[in-house]
């Protein structure tokens, strides 16, 4: 398979040589927004003046994408919602942009049928992968029942926006282990603290096991420690800066290799991307979670996220409901202020026709004659009929989804 480069992290070093290195993959193309010093094998590739040609590149068979030095990079987003809409295979750098823009690429992807895959140091690596697979299989492996997981990262960097980049990055390590995460609650620093030196994260699954995520401040390379209790035996995995992962159970360190198959497992996703479509999807709610943070520290308790695929119908549905929402509360007002001008001036007209007229006030007296025309007398009426038009934008709206390549593809079963 052929590559393409957008971009360069020093994280991806790892990943770069590995496509380089192999036999049947080749770095071939990249484009750099700024001077970086790129690995040898990957500064042999073709360099391009802009980075649409990555677009319409039919050579490549998918696209390495690095994350930037912040997640609101306005370039890199509009990148990546470009990427989806062209249904060019990217492989993004995780985290990569704030989890609203994440949660609008997954609806671009899934109505254009794109891939995107999401890569993230470490999450390769085959001890990482058979501690997993022990979890998968409580009966014969060898951890038994999961009961919890803990995770201790030594971060360098102690400002919020970093600590909150990297809990982003270590909840997609932590996915692999113990499934999609529904809870999050916080305890540290105030949430406004520019200092997030000291840090506890609890999560907890769909199954109700909960895993711990706790910063290690330290002025040394970064690294990482995670233990994993079973009802058996418990497992524990040593993550160096280098994203290298040794494992050893009951204190014994495990012969299973500690390499990476990055590149096998990247191109595995690429040739079958339906068995690994919820992968941005899951990236997009760890990136949720960390935003999240600062809000169970505000506020000293727990948050539930529902999982929820986004998608147009319910954007469009949400949007719809705000803004009819919105137009009653105008109407409720309106119509009291109409009550109260109404009132104030029937009585005025009625005693100034009278007084123009010579006439007594009386109840046989005739009434005054409104000289405004009906249509301008019944203008509360026009925002419900607004209202009710915007209920029918929704009917409208709707549409069946499209087919991806591999259900227009499938034969059509008749037995």
């Amino acid at each position: 398979m052929q590559f393409g480069l957008l971009g360069f992290h020093p994280d991806l070093i790892q990943l770069l040589q590995q496509i380089a290195q192999h036999p049947q993959h080749e770095l071939f193309r990249s484009y750099l927004d700024k001077p970086a010093s790129l690995p040898v094998a990957a500064g042999q590739t073709e360099p391009l003046q802009h980075w649409e040609a990555l677009l319409d590149a039919p050579d490549l068979d998918a696209i390495v994408v690095a994350a930037s030095d912040r997640l609101n990079n306005a370039q890199l987003d509009d990148q990546l919602r470009k990427f989806a809409q062209a249904g060019v295979p990217i492989i993004v750098q995780q985290p990569s942009c704030e989890s609203l823009v994440a949660y609008e690429v997954e609806m671009i992807r899934v109505e254009h049928a794109g891939v995107l895959l999401p890569y993230t140091p470490g999450c390769f690596e085959q001890s990482l992968l058979t501690v997993a697979e022990w979890i998968a299989d409580p009966a014969d492996g060898q951890l038994g029942e999961l009961q919890h997981v803990t995770m201790q990262r030594a971060c360098t960097a102690k400002d919020a926006a970093s600590v909150r980049r990297q809990f982003a990055a270590d909840l997609c390590l932590l996915q692999q282990l113990i499934g999609p995460i529904k809870r999050i609650s916080a305890v540290g620093p105030e949430h406004d603290a520019s200092n997030w030196e000291h840090l506890d994260v609890h999560v907890i699954n769909t199954a109700g096991v909960m895993a711990s995520w706790t910063t290690r401040p330290t002025d040394e390379l970064a690294g990482a420690r995670i233990v994993v209790a079973g009802s058996r035996s418990e497992a524990v995995l040593e993550i160096g800066h280098d994203t290298a992962i040794s494992l050893s159970l009951n204190g014994t360190p495990c012969d299973s290799e500690s390499t990476s198959n990055a590149v096998d497992s990247l191109a595995e996703q690429l040739a079958d991307p339906a068995t690994h479509s919820d992968g941005w999807y899951q990236a997009a709610r760890a990136s949720e979670f960390a935003e999240s943070i600062s809000y169970c520290l505000r506020r000293g308790r727990g948050l539930d996220i529902p999982d929820e695929r986004p998608s147009e119908h319910r954007s469009f549905k949400g949007v719809m409901s705000m803004a009819s929402c919105g137009i009653l509360f105008l109407v409720l007002v309106a119509l009291g202020i109409f009550v109260v001008v109404e009132g104030i001036r029937y009585p005025a007209k009625y005693n100034e026709f009278m007084r123009k007229q010579g006439l007594a006030t009386t109840t046989d007296s005739p009434p005054p004659q409104d000289l405004q025309p009906f249509l301008l007398r019944i203008w509360p009426i026009y925002p419900i009929l607004v209202f009710l038009f915007l209920q029918t934008l929704l009917v409208l709206a709707r549409r069946h989804p499209k087919a991806t390549s591999a259900d227009r593809a499938s034969p059509i079963d008749t037995s």
